[in-house]
């Protein structure tokens, strides 16, 4: 009796301890490390400037949200190229001229000579606005580099505000202006982030809108 009741005992244990083990187990695969599977990666390069800034090539890190929140739309395809033909209702509001900005800079073929999105916003800003631009242009060697690499950028509908930092007079203010940028190489897309900058927007003695510097909001 006493070793049938020590069988029992020792049963009792095992079965703890295989259900202990099973446990332990499952909770560790709920939580692998490193799960960062759902994040996005950081803002990233325009093969046109490499100083991952907008200052005329990527996009600024701590750049403020614009439009209605943070929310990003994801590309499931390669964006329509942009209109790189000024027309005038881009010029009739700061938030209007910021977006048509946004989507000529934006635009990178590959197969295009280096800088051609700088020279291609120059409908939509001040002379000021576009020095500022061309002052951070990508090199010879380096778009030699990513020509190489087929890598062109263009990005997909843009959003815009006027930034509550902004100066409160009639013919000057700042608009945040993003989008998101897909890197495209064969006609597919091969990675996308958000580009955001904010820049000062002047009416000029004609009543249109243009773009002018980029400023740090904050």
């Amino acid at each position: 009796m006493a070793r049938r009741r020590l069988t029992t005992t020792a049963l009792l244990i095992v079965t703890s301890t295989v259900v202990l083990l099973a446990t332990a187990a499952g909770c560790s695969a709920s939580a692998p490390a490193g799960g960062d599977a759902g994040t996005r990666p950081g803002p990233g390069e325009s093969p046109a400037l490499t100083s991952a800034r907008p200052d005329a090539g990527s996009p600024v890190p701590d750049a403020v949200p614009t439009g209605n929140s943070w929310q990003i739309t994801v590309l499931d395809a390669v964006p329509d190229p942009p209109r790189l033909l000024a027309v005038p209702t881009d010029f009739a509001s700061p938030q209007s001229v910021a977006v048509a900005y946004l989507r000529a800079w934006c635009y990178a073929p590959a197969d295009k000579p280096a800088n051609t999105n700088i020279t291609d916003t120059a409908p939509w800003m001040t002379a000021a606005g576009w020095a500022d631009d061309a002052a951070r242009s990508v090199d010879e060697p380096t778009w030699a580099r990513t020509r190489s690499a087929g890598v062109s950028t263009v990005c997909g509908p843009a959003t815009a505000s006027v930034s509550p930092q902004a100066p409160t007079t009639p013919d000057v203010t700042w608009v945040g202006v993003t989008a998101q940028q897909a890197r495209v190489r064969g006609g597919a897309v091969i990675g996308q982030s958000p580009v955001s900058m904010v820049r000062r927007i002047l009416r000029a003695p004609d009543g249109r809108w243009l773009v002018d510097v980029r400023v740090m909001a904050g």
